[in-house]
């Protein structure tokens, strides 16, 4: 059994054991209290074991949701000294003390549950006094409760005409109005989630603490009104005061309860609007806000998309939900709700990132299926392009020589006697369609780089390059497809420098980096290229992206220009 159980299973038992306890030695000693001839009554024992029961209840709530509040140690505190009379009843039986004594040491704590209450009352729901006039009224209420009983017995006084006893008398009420006001302040400071939770007892304790202090304060006239310690409207108060507690408390539980709710709505796909009306039922926070970043990167807007600027933190709860180093957004919440229970925002702040960062990667991969889809359509012009110059090369080059040969064939199978001249002629003219078939075939696939490889086929074309070029490319060979991708980026590279660049150099520089073949072209040139004004970049790009590969271009203005290829090798 973990820890955290065995506290609440040793809180209960002790509760239970205090509730029984108080309920049954009075009974077998036909007394409220031991050394008062007060008589006690089945349906008052009932009463007041209710009350206590319901405190419990309130106790195991707080201390299973939030163990580190310290409300439940309050009012497991406050349960164990309105039993304290009945609690020491059994050690004056066993341990031979006199019955004078025995009164004594039990009037010591006898009013220690005033101080307690009050305690109780002004800590809630966290468990923590707020203010500096709360500690006052606490501390007043303490002292009053422990030292007052303390010099009252060491100075021998007893009895209601003792000044002793007729101070405490005064004081408790002074100290019931003060606790009624610092409740009202509580109310009027709270924000609208921390009122939803104050309202119980706000509504309760004051009428509570009222009917005890005017007990304290006038005694002779309240033992013959309604409001007399056991009538019934003490009775009914015994009773609301820790339900005012336990609902509290429950309110904590059914937020908690409706965050697996908040789980199931955002595992759906939906609007950001919905996201923030999520939460705020969840958080209980109407005034929550939800704020992502600008697509601009500068900025935030909120779920509709307009300009946002984020509040004053000491005002309002800035949640950030973020991911690694990337803000995916902020939740503004009431400072209440971070106060009460931070765990449900966490919670809560998890779930929104969750559903932000899923937000992210669906919005990345409708992106790049669009990418896909635009980058296949410009692979088909391209297709369709190269298709239509091959033709046209071959219409204007080798089948325009083709034919012209063919018609001095004709013309020489007619004559008698062809000279050499005429078939040096035709020779020439074959030499010649040969040569731009083969320039044609290199261009679309060259020979030398099935041979040879990527390394050769590159060297080869900084040969024919009309500029110096440099190369430092590995021996090995790749896949077919990535060396001829490599190749028509340094092709299409060496180019550009050439006809656009007014390059004086360029270095070209192939190696194998992280498992991906990586390819780079650098020309000292006039810059200003861009993938987007060119259709033989725009072409290498989606070709390099049909392998899982990104390619980039660097070219300001004035400094060169440098394309790389980033190719990932299959492993």
């Amino acid at each position: 059994m973990e820890r955290a159980q065995v506290r609440v299973w040793a809180a209960a038992a002790l509760g239970i054991l205090a509730i029984a306890v108080g309920f049954m030695v009075p009974l077998a000693t036909d007394t409220v209290r031991p050394f008062t001839p007060e008589p006690v009554t089945v349906e008052a024992q009932l009463v007041r074991a209710v009350g206590q029961g319901v405190w419990l209840a309130a106790m195991l709530v707080v201390l299973i949701r939030q163990p580190a509040n310290p409300l439940w140690r309050l009012i497991l505190g406050y349960l164990l000294a309105s039993q304290i009379w009945v609690l020491f009843w059994p050690l004056v039986s066993v341990s031979g003390l006199v019955p004078t004594d025995a009164q004594k040491l039990t009037e010591l704590f006898d009013n220690l549950p005033v101080g307690l209450f009050a305690h109780i009352l002004l800590a809630f729901p966290t468990g923590r006094l707020r203010h500096r006039s709360d500690r006052i009224v606490v501390g007043a209420a303490y002292v009053a409760s422990v030292v007052n009983p303390w010099l009252a017995i060491s100075l021998g006084l007893d009895g209601l005409v003792d000044p002793m006893s007729r101070a405490f008398q005064l004081v408790v009420p002074a100290i019931g109005v003060s606790v009624i006001a610092c409740l009202l302040r509580h109310w009027a400071e709270a924000t609208p989630v921390g009122r939803r939770q104050l309202w119980p007892v706000v509504l309760v304790a004051p009428f509570d603490v009222a009917v005890q202090s005017a007990w304290y304060a006038l005694p002779e006239m309240v033992n013959d009104s309604p409001i007399v310690p056991g009538g019934p409207v003490q009775s009914v108060l015994s009773i609301a005061v820790p339900a005012a507690v336990l609902l509290g408390a429950l309110r904590l539980r059914q937020r908690r309860a409706a965050v697996a709710d908040l789980a199931l709505i955002l595992g759906k796909p939906g609007p950001r609007r919905e996201l923030q009306a999520a939460m705020a039922q969840t958080l209980g926070d109407p005034t929550l806000e939800l704020a992502v970043p600008a697509s601009t990167g500068d900025g935030w807007v909120d779920v509709d998309g307009a300009p946002y600027l984020l509040p004053d933190p000491a005002t309002r709860t800035l949640t950030v939900l973020d991911h690694g180093d990337r803000a995916l957004g902020v939740i503004v919440t009431d400072p209440a709700v971070g106060v009460d229970d931070p765990d449900v925002l966490v919670a809560v702040g998890s779930m929104a990132r969750l559903a932000l960062e899923n937000e992210h990667l669906a919005a990345t991969v409708r992106s790049q299926l669009d990418d896909v889809r635009i980058s296949r359509a410009r692979l088909v012009d391209a297709a369709d392009a190269e298709r239509r110059r091959v033709e046209r090369d071959l219409h204007d080059g080798a089948q325009q020589r083709l034919v012209a040969l063919a018609m001095r064939l004709d013309v020489a199978r007619t004559t008698d006697g062809v000279s050499p001249a005429v078939l040096d002629e035709v020779a020439a003219e074959l030499h010649a369609a040969v040569a731009e078939v083969r320039d044609l075939a290199r261009g679309l696939h060259p020979t030398i780089l099935a041979e040879a490889g990527l390394g050769p086929a590159i060297e080869a074309l900084a040969e024919r390059a009309a500029l110096p070029v440099t190369v430092s490319a590995p021996a090995g060979r790749f896949p077919p497809t990535f060396e001829a991708t490599a190749y028509f980026v340094v092709a299409e590279a060496l180019t550009n420098a050439t006809r656009h660049a007014r390059a004086s150099t360029v270095h070209v520089d192939v190696r194998v980096d992280g498992g991906a073949l990586a390819v780079s072209v650098r020309d000292d040139g006039r810059g200003g290229a861009s993938v987007d004004r060119g259709s033989g970049l725009r072409g290498l790009a989606d070709r390099a992206a049909a392998m899982g590969g990104r390619l980039f271009v660097d070219s300001p203005e004035n400094g060169g220009t440098t394309v790389r290829a980033e190719l990932p090798l299959p492993a």
